[in-house]
């Protein structure tokens, strides 16, 4: 289980994995898949930014964005 920094992810324990979908023009697909471990939001999510690049810098921020929203963070 990987947890990424609390910088990033302020107030959630997220455990999630990054991917990047390379294409054969040159540009790729953005992914981040994971969970909150968190008994009272046990969340799933899977964010995919087509066009975005790396997974963490593009699809990570807007997973972050959805999540601390629906834990009521923000």
């Amino acid at each position: 289980v990987s947890h990424y920094g609390a910088d990033r992810f302020p107030g959630l324990d997220i455990c999630a994995k990054t991917g990047t979908a390379e294409l054969g023009d040159g540009t790729s697909h953005a992914w981040f898949a994971g969970f909150l471990a968190d008994d009272a939001h046990p969340y799933a999510f899977v964010v995919l930014v087509e066009h975005g690049g790396g997974g963490l810098s593009a699809a990570g921020s807007v997973a972050n964005a959805v999540l601390q929203s629906a834990v009521g963070n923000y």
